[in-house]
């Protein structure tokens, strides 16, 4: 019996794995939707699935359902609570939420677990930039492009402030 269950599990994890990958597929190609149904048919397969949490989150995202993309988030985070990424992309949403204390709060976090993580100096300014605390936006913005010299949206953000 238990060669069996193994073999079950096996197999819901090469599905759970095989709708991620459609899942990512489909968010390339800017078909949110239908990438949230494959993300959500593997977490229904594997439900410790943190990177389908994580990518759901993202797709939610990009259609600006931000309250489900905080809770794909807190489910990231819940499963792996030094996962860097997960707090920059709840800052995302937070800050589409007009969240902005919260997305300060996440931005930190993912600080102190990645000091080098331009994404989250960039994202921390965006909420700077919402509570209008223009000059440490910048210098935000600014720790961002240090870090990570292509990074456009870091630029882009940076000459908002100064418009």
């Amino acid at each position: 019996m238990a060669d069996d269950n193994n073999g079950n599990e096996n197999g819901n994890e090469r599905r759970a794995r095989g709708y991620f990958d459609s899942g990512l597929e489909k968010a390339r190609a800017g078909d949110y939707q239908d990438a949230i149904e494959d993300f959500t048919k593997a977490i229904e397969l594997k439900p410790d699935f943190v990177a389908a949490y994580n990518n759901r989150g993202l797709a939610n995202n990009a259609i600006r359902n931000y309250q489900q993309a905080f809770v794909d988030y807190n489910k990231t985070i819940e499963l792996n609570p030094d996962y860097a990424a997960a707090y920059v992309n709840r800052a995302l949403a937070n800050n589409g939420l007009g969240n902005y204390q919260q997305a300060l709060a996440d931005c930190d976090k993912a600080i102190d677990l990645k000091p080098d993580f331009a994404e989250a100096y960039n994202n921390r300014g965006f909420a700077k930039l919402g509570l209008k605390q223009y000059e440490n936006a910048i210098k935000d913005f600014d720790k961002a492009i240090e870090l990570d010299p292509d990074y456009a949206t870091a630029y882009n953000n940076r000459g908002v402030v100064n418009n």
